[in-house]
């Protein structure tokens, strides 16, 4: 029997590609320092760093869409919501995180099918000061987006 399928992984390393792949210029604002996936208090690691500008991947929620049957095997239709979570450690922050957000949200809007992996790509929101369930900032701003995917059934 094969390995499971990891089509979450396949996508978020498809984000983190797309978010690093940013490079200031004509096209955006500024070039990320650091681009992770899913750090654990991140903000935290953050202040240790000489980094001014990073961004933190994390996939928070699947959803079961629906199920069918694909090539004599039963597949589901997976929602999967990712928080990209902004960081910037300088002056002028309300600008310049504007500025990160319009730049990840272009780089998100390239392709929203992610090289195919995935078949629906939504905005959900962008909000300011996101905090953890202690009450700590996690970031300075969190761009929140839904992606649809399918999947073989009970697999990741």
């Amino acid at each position: 029997m094969p390995l499971p399928t990891i089509a979450n992984n396949t996508i978020v390393g498809k984000i983190k590609t797309r978010l690093q792949a940013i490079v200031a210029g004509a096209e955006y604002y500024f070039t990320l320092d650091a681009v992770y996936d899913n750090k654990p208090n991140g903000a935290d690691l953050y202040q240790n760093s000489t980094d001014t500008k990073v961004a933190n991947i994390r996939d928070t929620l699947y959803e079961k869409l629906g199920e069918g049957s694909e090539a004599s095997q039963q597949v589901f239709d997976i929602e999967m919501t990712v928080e990209i979570d902004l960081i910037f450690k300088g002056a002028d922050a309300s600008t310049v995180i504007r500025k990160m957000d319009a730049d990840a949200q272009k780089a998100i809007a390239s392709d929203l099918a992610w090289d195919d992996a995935a078949f629906h790509t939504t905005y959900i929101s962008s909000q300011r000061n996101k905090k953890d369930a202690f009450g700590n900032v996690i970031s300075d701003l969190t761009l929140s987006i839904t992606i649809q995917y399918r999947k073989t059934a009970w697999s990741v």
